[in-house]
């Protein structure tokens, strides 16, 4: 039996078909939950369709439930959206990784000509992994058991923002568990408002992770590398001096070349450096100050 599985949440334009390029010789079953209307779309003696309406965690929720006993036959899982590039051989190289790693949760990184949201997902190029607190619900990749600890957080939120957070907290005291792995790369073609968007209720999906983080008391967001591979295989400590050259230097370069890869990339350059200044501990600090002199000004005035 293959130790890992793919669960892709797949549309009719989903490009999963090329994955499936290395034949029988893969260390990974597939299973897909379908949302479309196609009754014969993707229908394969070997590779089940489930079929579910609805946004991709919800809908996860309940395939991981319904087919417990599946699931608990394989050591890893990934759940990544139906818009990536990659090849079979990408995603027999991310499983091993992972395996060799001991990892509970990780992603590939992104392509430079990908569409992106977080900067940190894009591939460093001076770097094999980096151990963060952070992983991206477009393609997160799940040790069995960690998994089972995360699932039932998929259905607290509909588009899904908010639990890279939630599911980083949850192995917080293994903070070399996490990990974006820049020897695999995949490409994210889809712009980025997900096709299963359309099936929220009522709130937007920055609603939603507004609320979620609310709830959890999550109130630090800040994306961290604990640690890294180097590119020589050296582990360097997040804190040391090479490594924030590495991290530094690595996304320079990542930046530099979407950004000149291509006008479509460049409106997701409008949402990174918006996160990045207001995100960055100098501006924080200024916002913190100017909060707490509003507040001396309204409490003089209410003496007065």
């Amino acid at each position: 039996m293959r130790p890992n599985l793919i669960i892709v949440r797949a549309g009719d334009e989903s490009r999963h078909a090329a994955w499936l390029d290395v034949g029988s010789a893969r260390s990974w079953d597939m299973i897909i939950s379908y949302y479309g209307d196609d009754k014969g779309r993707y229908r394969q003696a070997d590779i089940p369709r489930f079929d579910a309406k609805g946004a991709k965690y919800p809908a996860l929720t309940r395939l991981l439930s319904e087919q417990a006993s599946i699931i608990a036959r394989y050591d890893y899982i990934w759940l990544p959206d139906d818009d990536l590039e990659c090849t079979g051989a990408d995603i027999d190289r991310l499983f091993q990784i992972c395996r060799d790693r001991s990892l509970w949760l990780a992603q590939p990184a992104l392509s430079a000509d990908s569409q992106f949201s977080w900067a940190v997902t894009l591939r460093n190029p001076l770097c094999r992994l980096r151990f963060t607190n952070f992983v991206e619900i477009m393609m997160p990749c799940f040790e069995r058991t960690f998994l089972e600890r995360c699932r039932l957080s998929f259905a607290r939120s509909e588009s899904g923002w908010g639990l890279d957070h939630l599911w980083a907290r949850l192995a917080a005291d293994e903070q070399k568990r996490i990990a974006i792995i820049d020897e695999v790369v995949v490409a994210h073609r889809r712009p980025l408002s997900g096709p299963w968007y359309p099936f929220l209720k009522g709130r937007s999906a920055l609603e939603e992770r507004r609320e979620l983080l609310r709830v959890e008391k999550i109130a630090d967001r800040r994306v961290r590398t604990r640690a890294l591979v180097d590119r020589g295989g050296r582990f360097l400590s997040g804190r040391s001096a090479a490594a924030k050259v590495l991290l530094a230097a690595g996304l320079v370069i990542a930046l530099t070349r979407s950004f000149g890869l291509g006008y479509a990339n460049r409106r997701c350059f409008r949402t990174v450096f918006k996160h990045a200044f207001w995100s960055s501990p100098h501006v924080q600090y200024l916002l913190r100050m100017r909060r707490r002199i509003l507040n001396r000004i309204r409490g003089a005035g209410t003496e007065a």
